[in-house]
């Protein structure tokens, strides 16, 4: 299997569940919003980006491969979404104000997500959409080094995510973002779904590298990577 395959498979997974949980809030399934009853859910907004990222995912595999048809079109307004979403949460966290945004789908009580703000994602969640969002808008229009922007990308939000599944694991809430007046819990299947968008990213920067070589060797006139 090619990591073109593996990566768009990864972005099946990451938004499907981010519909599961979506479904979770719809129908108040609190397996599908926390998965364990003293966890903290994933927020309604977070999951609905991660369908969003998925499907940005799948295609940014597309223009990789050079498949690119609607991917050109679908990959820069999934990723203008996702900029738009999280730099307003980035910019309500630095700044303090509120942006009606964590609210304005389904409304969640202070009591069902125990943090500061509710509904509000994650700081963690939050600089990890961001990056991923400017991934799509790298890799459509071809800005610098797309290879070593998908390595950075990969290895800032494997971190991310991956502190927060070692927090869950020795039961330290610090080490999930749960950092009062400043982050809210990041969810234990949001840091899962992260680091598999993290994992594809570098995926898809092997494939980059293996393209160029491909149109040097044979002179490919497409676009060059």
């Amino acid at each position: 299997m090619t990591n073109i395959n593996i990566a768009k498979i990864l972005a099946v997974i990451v938004s499907f569940v981010g519909l599961l949980v979506v479904f979770g809030w719809v129908n108040d399934i609190q397996v599908l919003k926390s998965i364990l009853p003293e966890w903290i859910p994933m927020r309604f907004i977070t999951a609905v980006i991660f369908v969003f990222s998925g499907i940005a995912l799948f295609y940014i595999a597309e223009e990789v491969d050079n498949e690119e048809g609607i991917a050109q079109a679908v990959v820069p307004l999934m990723s203008t979404i996702i900029l738009a979403i999280m730099g307003t949460f980035l910019a309500s966290t630095a700044l303090g104000f509120k942006t009606g945004l964590d609210g304005f789908f389904i409304k969640e009580t202070l009591s069902a997500t125990k943090v500061f703000s509710p509904g509000f994602p994650s700081t963690g969640v939050i600089i990890s959409f961001i990056i991923f969002g400017s991934v799509g808008m790298v890799v459509t229009f071809g800005l610098g080094n797309i290879k070593k922007y998908l390595k950075i990308s990969w290895w800032i939000i494997a971190i991310i995510s991956s502190v927060a599944i070692v927090g869950y694991a020795v039961g330290v809430p610090f080490m999930y973002y749960d950092i009062s007046g400043f982050s809210a819990t990041m969810a234990f299947h949001a840091a899962i779904l992260l680091l598999f968008l993290g994992y594809s990213l570098v995926l898809l920067g092997d494939e980059v590298e293996k393209s160029a070589l491909d149109r040097f060797l044979y002179h490919d006139p497409r676009r060059s990577i």
